[in-house]
């Protein structure tokens, strides 16, 4: 992913990078915490929007920024149900 190149380059600390919600999810299990998850809504096995349920339901991601190409309407929508789970949002790579 190159958003995991570029942050490696720039963020302190470790970077964790799923290819799909399960793996996301089964990292979230076995870490302590996560600053900030970039969430593809299009992930294969688990959508983006259940991982986020999932996310908020765990207490161990702080914040989001999204990461998918996805109808501007769909967007919104996604957006107000992050912040309803209690969650940060940063905002929005596109694709």
């Amino acid at each position: 992913m190159v958003a995991v190149t570029a942050l490696t380059k720039v963020v302190p600390g470790s970077i964790l990078e799923a290819a799909a919600g399960k793996e996301a999810v089964a990292i979230l299990e076995s870490c302590g915490h996560v600053d900030i998850a970039i969430c593809d809504l299009q992930m294969s096995g688990m959508d983006g929007l259940a991982f986020l349920r999932h996310a908020s339901l765990s207490g161990k991601v702080h914040s989001v920024i999204l990461s998918s190409e996805v109808d501007p309407i769909l967007r919104q929508a996604t957006i107000s149900m992050i912040e309803c789970l209690g969650l940060n949002f940063l905002g929005d790579l596109g694709k």
